[in-house]
């Protein structure tokens, strides 16, 4: 997704490995691949946010600083955000698989030596590893804020009863 490796051999023996980055310039990378890099660093950076505002509310719990509105917020930001993050990961799986089904191409450049596309495309491992980490962000989420939003949870005392 970032950057793209060629063996270049120099001889028999000796195979070097040239590397070239994604750069916005790159005219000949597909809108998918641009997007879905787009997609992973914003799930990255939500993540990094989601643990945050967790750590945020459990220091407010454990610290005994309690706003119940802030905690809740908190928490109900940090779920919101965790589900978004799924998606993300989600859509980016599944858009990469189709574009393997689909033995979509990508028109390097000439320097780059490489076919348009490959004689064989296939699912590796990391296809279900990456929607099942999906699912697992998406049910994070989602026990967040139904934990959050059931009636009848249990009270945050308030911080003269500690």
């Amino acid at each position: 997704m970032w950057k793209v490796c060629t063996y270049q051999s120099n001889n028999l023996q000796s195979r070097a490995i040239a590397c070239h980055r994604y750069t916005y310039s790159d005219s000949y990378l597909p809108l998918n691949i641009r997007i879905t890099q787009h997609l992973l660093l914003a799930a990255n950076l939500l993540a990094l946010l989601g643990k945050v505002l967790t750590i945020m509310g459990l220091q407010r719990v454990c610290v005994a600083h309690l706003q119940k509105e802030n905690t809740c917020n908190l928490f109900l930001a940090s779920g919101a955000v965790s589900i978004i993050v799924g998606v993300f990961i989600f859509i980016v799986v599944i858009w990469n698989y189709h574009a393997v089904m689909n033995e979509d191409g990508i028109h390097f450049p000439p320097s780059f030596y490489m076919p348009f596309r490959p004689h064989q495309q296939e699912i590796g491992s990391t296809v279900p590893v990456a929607v099942l980490a999906a699912i697992l962000i998406l049910l994070s989420g989602l026990f967040t804020l139904s934990y959050q939003l059931l009636p009848g949870q249990p009270s945050v005392p308030e911080a003269s009863e500690v």
